[in-house]
């Protein structure tokens, strides 16, 4: 057996390595001589960097033990050229609540504290690239390894400390989402907030999960992930709900929001945070108050969708002609209108501006399928979806009309509609709380000249 001189000898042919009196196997490959082998490393620490062989290195482990019974094991390998080591946060779940990245700066907080500021990277390592905090350095040739390689012990045990504090921090903070969004329905908010007209109907209509979601979208994504196991029987059907009110993009990403919906967003977690710090005080509202708030938005929209198809059959006659597939054609129509096109709809009806810069797209989209012409009068689908819509608020608002008004025609019986303060400010597009003040910057020519348009129109009406 020919072995190489030195403290560590390498038998290629035979495939063993001697290290101090011991023997392991080891695996021979073009660019080196790998030991993996159990004991291997603990030996090796004994050494100093010089008396590895070149091209050999041997691998090892350490488990770090946190407090609570928390830790992580540390690989570690070492060569002539220095120390190396890699920590898996995933599969040593170090942390549920904290990103990689976050544990990796408490992972380089531990080196500093302990002396050795060390610059740590990610890399996408193993089956399903799970991301590895990995670092190393050169040992100085007279050092021992096991010198170093405690450093990195020290280092990693108190990173774990701090991940373990941070993660308990994280906890805590997911346990106060949940309780924040129980306790703060949109009802709550909107009347706290003292909104009116058709924002006042939006975030009525939020129910807890929703609120959770608007205050998930500032926090840290595996907090949200978290608290969304956590109230995933109440979560499940969170997206069609905010999808019907026209929050998020239909057909889009979970996290995928409208202009408006961000907006919302916004104001519902400002507001939120604003009630947990004790800023101010939530005005409950009365018990009807709170079924009209939260049921008003997806009644008269439910309403419409049930009603449009009869009425647009009962009141076109070439629609009739037509019917098995003009019935289809006006299904799909009516299957993508959501509260906000709705509330559109009806602000053009009664003659009430809309802000066209947060709901662009919403207005083209009304454009497309018909509802509204080019320069935003109403054709004939909107205005069916506006009577509709109409005799709903009507009912929900429980405005009851003389005998002499209700025997008027039609077109009379909306001027007086119209006259009526709390039909004309149930549509009304008051968009002040959401601190949007001015269009978004854009090199989009068509949206430019479709706000000048828009502009255009709101002053012939009104002048």
């Amino acid at each position: 057996m020919l072995w190489s001189r030195g403290p560590i000898k390498v038998d290629r042919k035979r495939e063993r390595v001697k290290i101090l009196d011991k023997v392991f196997p080891c695996e021979v490959r073009e660019y080196g001589v790998r030991v993996y082998a159990e004991g291997a490393f603990s030996l090796t620490e004994r050494l100093t960097p010089l008396d590895i062989p070149e091209g050999l290195t041997v691998f090892g482990g350490r488990r770090i033990e946190g407090p609570s019974g928390t830790g992580c094991y540390v690989r570690l390998s070492v060569d002539r050229r220095g120390l190396s080591f890699s920590i898996n946060p995933v599969s040593d779940k170090m942390a549920e609540l904290l990103t990689v990245e976050e544990i990796r700066s408490l992972i380089e907080l531990g080196f500093k504290e302990m002396g050795r500021p060390l610059r740590l990277h990610t890399v996408a390592e193993g089956f399903g690239n799970r991301d590895v905090i990995a670092g190393g350095f050169r040992i100085p040739p007279g050092d021992t390894i096991g010198r170093h390689t405690s450093l990195v012990r020290m280092a990693v045990s108190r990173a774990v400390t701090l991940v373990w504090a941070a993660e308990q921090g994280a906890r805590r903070r997911a346990e106060d989402v949940i309780v924040l969004a129980k306790a703060f329905d949109g009802a709550v908010l909107a009347n706290t907030m003292k909104l009116v007209g058709v924002l006042r109907w939006i975030v009525g209509a939020l129910g807890p999960p929703e609120v959770a979601y608007f205050l998930l979208l500032y926090e840290n994504p595996l907090v949200a992930r978290y608290v969304r196991k956590e109230m995933a029987p109440e979560m499940r059907n969170h997206v069609t709900r905010l999808t019907a009110l026209g929050l998020m993009v239909p057909g889009g990403q979970e996290s995928e929001l409208t202009t408006l919906g961000r907006s919302v967003g916004k104001i519902v977690a400002s507001w939120v945070r604003d009630l947990e710090k004790g800023s101010m005080r939530p005005a409950i509202p009365s018990s009807q108050e709170a079924q009209l708030l939260r049921h008003f938005a997806y009644y008269v929209l439910l309403s419409v969708l049930r009603s449009f198809t009869s009425v647009a059959l009962q009141r076109s006659s070439r629609i009739r002609g037509r019917k098995k597939r003009m019935k289809q054609l006006l299904e799909g129509k009516i299957g993508g209108m959501s509260f906000a096109k709705l509330a559109i709809i009806m602000a053009r009806r009664l003659g009430n501006p809309v802000p066209g810069y947060i709901l662009d797209q919403e207005l083209r989209d009304l454009i497309r399928d018909g509802f509204v012409s080019e320069n935003l009068r109403l054709r004939s689908y909107g205005e069916w979806v506006a009577s509709i819509a109409l005799n709903r608020t009507v009912q929900l608002l429980d405005i009851r009309p003389s005998r002499k008004v209700r025997r008027l025609p039609p077109e009379v019986r909306f001027v007086w509609m119209r006259s009526r303060p709390d039909v004309f400010d149930a549509w009304m597009w008051d968009m002040r709380p959401v601190l949007f003040t001015k269009p978004p910057e854009s090199d989009s020519r068509d949206v430019q000249v479709f706000a000048v348009d828009w502009d255009r129109v709101l002053r012939r009406e009104s002048g």
